[in-house]
């Protein structure tokens, strides 16, 4: 260890604080020598080793008051103590070494040498484990590889199977956590055997879930492997009927409305001093022609400044309808009226049918998902006009008030979510409402009603045996 000698004459050689221990209290990484990246700090010692991530480290020594020390000298060897090489100089008020190395991962070991006012070197040489008076370090960069499994059971039930390597692992780090997407909160899964070649079972529902296994090694480096399970068919349990829903984005040129009777917004321009007497709908059915005479004929009066909207009642059938407006001035001159495909101003979406929700199943967890419950649906519409952020759930208690699961933003449809019951509402009777909303914001939904959420598990316990009379 780097420990102070007693010599003649009061003079002492330099010491690394004293004790090991406290060598290795005060060894940190350099900042700064890697300003792109924010540096580590090793978090194993195994023996007399300390693992980091980088080779870039401040060693700190002292030099006792009184001592005739001119500077201290720091070795360091790669091959543990089969050669020596000068590393860098320090005088005795720098209280520390700057050591960085590019040679990468490995075994550092570290020696000093002072050198007295008049040129004595304490120790003369430095070899071998330098009677024991070294600091060994492990640079350690490369985290853990994990391998990861996942299965799902029809009844609910998840198996993971992992496989981690490290030379310098910390099996007892293993973790095993799983989420329900596309929520955030993962759920820590107890392991009943933290080994290199393991697995894991446990009740994670009926939803597809995602899975993560972390492990650390002794320089703090984090191993992860993830895994997906394939997701069941909307609204059922894997191995079900149904398929997921289409998911497309609206039409930037269309408007999508679920009302017949619209206020179409407009102004006007190039106005003569005859000013506007008319101002005209034209209509089409898309795919289509042009209606031969105006949808709408407007008499004009006010300011053409800031014209009123026009209201428009539209024909009841579901589809497409081109519009565009045509105003005639106070002498009757107008622009031609469309025609033939000349595309229109505007081209509206009439949608009145709201999806069609079905809640399928709700199911109380049980085993580590005790505490949540998983809401499934199916939630679909005629032409897919949905986007997949259409869901809010609902929920409501005895006082039959609803209240948004998902507050902050709408859900995605695939069919399934994951709730954490609150604390009140345990042990009781509860109901949930799924919402879907369509392009033109008509709405579907469905109710599941009184769900009991019992989360005590009835136990029963054999207290003797009967035999039973045999027939004669």
């Amino acid at each position: 260890m780097f420990q102070p000698r007693n010599l003649n004459e009061d003079r002492k050689p330099c010491r690394l604080c004293g004790t090991w221990r406290a060598v290795a209290a005060a060894l940190v990484l350099l900042l700064g020598v890697m300003p792109c990246a924010a540096p580590a700090q090793g978090t194993g010692l195994v023996g007399d080793e300390l693992f980091f991530q980088t080779a870039a480290f401040r060693i700190p020594f002292s030099v006792p008051t009184g001592a005739q020390v001119y500077k201290a000298k720091l070795w360091v060897s790669r091959d543990q103590g089969n050669s020596w090489k000068l590393g860098p100089e320090a005088a005795p008020e720098a209280r520390e070494f700057t050591y960085t190395s590019t040679d990468g991962d490995g075994s550092y070991w570290f020696a000093v040498q002072t050198i007295t006012t008049d040129s004595k070197a304490i120790p003369p040489v430095i070899q071998g484990n330098n009677n024991g008076q070294v600091l060994r370090v492990v640079v350690d960069s490369r985290p853990p590889t994990v391998n990861v499994k996942l299965m799902q059971g029809q009844e609910g039930s998840a198996k993971v199977e992992w496989t981690v390597y490290d030379e310098h692992l910390r099996i007892e780090t293993l973790a095993l956590q799983y989420r329900v997407p596309p929520g955030n909160q993962w759920y820590l899964v107890p392991i009943d055997k933290k080994e290199t070649l393991g697995f894991q079972t446990w009740n994670a529902g009926m939803q597809p879930i995602e899975v993560q296994v972390t492990v650390q090694d002794r320089a703090g480096n984090i191993g992860k492997g993830t895994a997906v399970s394939s997701p069941p068919p909307i609204g059922g349990t894997p191995g079900g009927s149904g398929s997921p829903p289409k998911y497309t984005q609206p039409d930037t040129d269309i408007k999508y409305v679920n009302s017949t009777k619209l206020r179409l917004r407009y102004n006007l321009s190039d106005v003569g001093k005859s000013g506007v007497a008319h101002v005209e709908v034209w209509k089409k059915n898309m795919p289509g022609s042009w209606d031969a005479t105006p949808f709408v004929d407007k008499l004009f009066t006010g300011d053409h400044h800031a014209p009123e909207p026009i209201e428009v009642d539209l024909p009841n059938e579901e589809g497409l309808y081109g519009l565009t407006l045509v105003a005639r001035s106070g002498v009757n001159v107008s622009l031609p009226a469309p025609t033939g495909s000349e595309p229109p101003q505007m081209v509206v979406r009439l949608l009145r049918t709201p999806p069609t929700v079905t809640i399928t199943n709700v199911v109380v967890g049980s085993g580590v998902s005790t505490g949540r419950v998983t809401i499934n649906w199916q939630a679909s519409q005629k032409d897919n006009l949905m986007s997949r952020q259409c869901i809010t759930i609902y929920y409501a208690g005895h006082d039959g008030t609803w209240q948004a699961i998902n507050t902050n933003t709408k859900l995605d449809n695939i069919g399934q979510y994951v709730w954490s019951i609150p604390q009140n509402y345990a042990d009781s009777k509860i109901s949930f409402k799924v919402e879907a909303v369509d392009w033109a914001q008509n709405v579907g939904l469905a109710t599941k009603d009184n769900v009991i959420l019992d989360l005590n598990p009835p136990s029963a316990k054999i207290q003797g045996v009967d035999v039973s009379p045999q027939a004669p």
